[in-house]
């Protein structure tokens, strides 16, 4: 176990909270959002990059060419033959993807989080998904053409490659930072989020945040608390033994 976790920490020095450009699409009604979006904007990465798989008791699979399906929200890979295939998930035998420099939790429910830290206990990550708005459309109502407006949604599913629009839909990434825990735990990195994690540190969370005018929206002013919310856990529990280590 303590060998893959050097060989994992060396590969993964540091999680990228590198921005993606944020591009908007257009699918009218009667298309498919996989053929109106770029193949290429389907993915995390521009191409796919060497990785690996970490399994339980050290266990990780052989080096492979991986990338992250944002539109599907599916971690796939190159085989051999040069098809691109997708991760079972049905077991959620697996709970860490490397990929290059960065390291992906798998949660058992709600996906994918790129680790931005490598802390014992809590760790900022972030997730990119389509937020899909719902754009003005055409109706007639008996008397003639009229406009209306259904308002603005966030996927919560997975964009499946034969999914077609009813009404006209616009595309956009978003990228959204997380707090991951112990024990499958994930929260927001809102203020909210912050306090229910840690939950028995509230008052000291609260007297961090006044004092450092913490900005939620910030990738290092959210590095910092989550480390100084860590120093609050350890100093409570010093054997806490939970690491991204992906066994």
């Amino acid at each position: 176990m303590k060998k893959s976790l050097i060989v994992l920490v060396a590969f993964c020095a540091c999680g990228s909270l590198s921005a993606q450009t944020s591009e908007e699409f257009m699918v009218r009604t009667g298309q498919e959002a996989s053929e109106v979006i770029p193949r290429v904007k389907h993915f995390y990465y521009p191409t796919f990059q060497q990785g690996q798989v970490f399994y339980p008791q050290g266990k990780r699979s052989d080096v492979m060419l991986l990338n992250y399906n944002t539109l599907l929200e599916v971690m796939q890979y190159i085989d051999q033959n040069g098809d691109t295939l997708y991760i079972p998930e049905e077991s959620n035998i697996f709970r860490y993807i490397r990929i290059g420099k960065d390291l992906f939790y798998h949660h058992f429910r709600d996906g994918y989080f790129n680790l931005q830290t490598r802390e014992d206990n809590y760790n900022l990550a972030t997730r990119t998904r389509w937020k899909i708005e719902r754009r003005d459309i055409m109706v007639y109502n008996g008397y003639g053409m009229a406009t209306v407006s259904p308002g603005s949604t966030v996927s919560t599913r997975r964009v499946g490659e034969s999914v077609v629009n009813n009404e006209d839909m616009a595309y956009r990434t978003q990228t959204e930072f997380y707090i991951v825990g112990p024990r499958d735990a994930v929260f927001h990195a809102t203020r909210a989020g912050v306090l229910k994690a840690f939950s028995e540190y509230k008052s000291e969370i609260l007297e961090y945040l006044r004092d450092h005018q913490t900005n939620f929206e910030d990738p290092e002013s959210l590095r910092d608390l989550v480390q100084y919310s860590n120093t609050l856990v350890a100093a409570q529990n010093s054997s806490a033994t939970y690491k991204p280590s992906g066994n």
